[in-house]
């Protein structure tokens, strides 16, 4: 029985070449072997396999090559390491011909090598005993060549020819194959079977191979069957037979390959269709996504609109729509909250309310109309005044404004305040009853902890715009209690 020699190799890759039920033996070596492998190597021993955690195996290939040129080598390799010992091996001297490296990841398609080294080497040996045999023939003249039952048997067919190219003698499926019988088929040219083109590629194969090539081929042939005519692909192959006692010569391995390269063809052809179900699925995926992308590029500005129109709409329901200040809705719900917010940090926080001085007088001289133009202005006047982060202004109702004022102590409120007043001087917009619209401001503040409800801050500020309307109006007053 065949067997293999495993180096350094995995014991999962030698349960695989065990089970895949063609016989094979696997031979596991030691790692020191690479210096002297002779002695690990027996005379079944088809091929060599080297297993990827060998850290060089460059020193055992070139002392394999050295002593046995026709043993199969193949080494297991990863990545990287697989490229480099490749470029390695085109400098390396004394390297066979049988040197095969392969992709770990690629294991299974290496078994079907390993188990065509197995065979041929099987036939090989069988050759060489027919050769021996027929050499040791004590009768004189030319010794006669006979296929022992091994190679008779084959499934492949077996041509063995002389150092002349002639053919010494074939088997039973070279027979079906050439059309030939075994008893005439002697000390003709197998060339002769083929087509003219074909024949000059064979009689170059077996010529390399008797000039000294350990193998030849594979190459594939055209060939029509002699009974039913119909034409056959044939996969041929010569290998060198050693010397015995003055016979040698090659053996021409032939195989039927039509209904492997038929099934190939199919196999292709259906993978030709099935790439093109892929692609077109691919494109249509592609059309799918695109029309997706689309859809959700529309939803997204449709959402963005949802938002931009729901942003409008909270402004609406928040401004005032005469003066676009804040409405007293979103003062009743804003200001409880900045006076939590300052208790908790301990801050001050200031209320300003502001009524516009005669304005019935404004609206009865000029009307409405003048008098809503009026509140604009006033309006503009008094959100110039909130610049920082967290104040702001509202209509509380009327003629009358509220000022918010989070962080502002009593100076900070009372500057903002007398600034509003000074500005109303400065823009100087016309009354019909007096010289310009003037405003009266109360001013409140409270500090952290003392910092009462909303309702009553704004109860105290009013209180201080009463003291400044009876005051003489036109000013601003800080609440005192009392």
């Amino acid at each position: 029985m065949p067997e293999i020699a495993a180096l350094d190799v995995e014991p999962a890759f030698m349960t695989r070449i065990r089970e895949s039920g063609q016989g094979l033996e696997c031979t596991e070596i030691r790692g020191d072997a690479g210096s002297a492998p002779d002695q690990y190597l027996k005379d079944d021993t088809c091929a060599v396999l080297v297993g990827p955690t060998l850290a060089d195996p460059l020193p055992l290939l070139i002392s394999l090559g050295s002593r046995d040129r026709d043993m199969p080598v193949l080494v297991l390799r990863r990545g990287d390491d697989l490229r480099e010992l490749k470029t390695r091996l085109r400098f390396a001297p004394g390297i066979g011909r049988q040197v095969r490296i392969w992709d770990e990841a690629e294991f299974e398609d290496a078994i079907p090598m390993i188990h065509a080294f197995a065979m041929r080497k099987t036939t090989q040996e069988a050759l060489s005993r027919g050769l021996a045999a027929a050499a040791a023939r004590p009768e004189p003249g030319k010794p006669e060549y006979q296929l022992d039952e091994v190679l008779n048997n084959a499934p492949i067919g077996i041509a063995v020819l002389n150092t002349r190219a002639e053919i010494m003698a074939i088997n039973k499926s070279s027979e079906s194959l050439l059309g030939w019988s075994r008893r005439g088929v002697k000390d003709r040219k197998l060339a002769e079977r083929f087509g003219p083109q074909q024949r000059e590629l064979i009689n170059d194969m077996v010529s390399r191979c008797l000039a000294g090539d350990a193998i030849a081929g594979p190459h594939q042939f055209e060939l029509r069957h002699v009974v039913r005519r119909e034409p056959m692909l044939i996969q041929m192959s010569v290998g060198r037979i050693g010397e015995f006692g003055g016979v040698s010569g090659c053996a021409v391995y032939l195989d039927d390959v039509t209904d492997l390269v038929q099934a190939q063809g199919d196999l292709e052809s259906a993978r030709m269709r099935l790439e093109e179900k892929v692609a077109a699925r691919t494109r249509a995926m592609s059309l799918i996504k695109e029309r997706l992308e689309q859809r959700g590029e529309e939803l997204e500005r449709s959402n963005d609109e949802l938002k931009r129109a729901k942003a409008e709409l909270e402004q609406m329901t928040v401004r005032d729509g005469l003066t676009n200040l804040y409405n007293r809705r979103y003062l009743d719900l804003r200001l409880p909250e900045e006076c939590r917010r300052m208790q908790r940090m301990k801050s001050p926080i200031a209320v300003l309310m502001i009524d516009v001085d005669h304005f019935k007088s404004y609206n009865d001289a000029l009307g409405h109309m003048e008098g809503d133009i009026c509140l604009s202005h006033v309006a503009d006047i008094i959100s110039a005044a909130c610049r920082r982060s967290g104040e702001f202004a509202a209509r509380y109702g009327g003629e009358e404004f509220c000022v918010i004022l989070p962080g502002s102590g009593v100076d900070d409120a009372l500057g903002i305040a007398n600034r509003i007043v000074e500005q109303f001087a400065e823009y100087g917009l016309p009354h019909p009853t007096q010289e310009h619209v003037t405003v009266s401001i109360g001013v409140e503040v409270a500090t952290g902890p003392e910092v009462p409800a909303a309702a009553e801050l704004l109860r105290r500020a009013d209180r201080a715009l009463y003291s400044s309307k009876t005051a003489g109006r036109n000013r601003a007053t800080l609440y005192t209690a009392g």
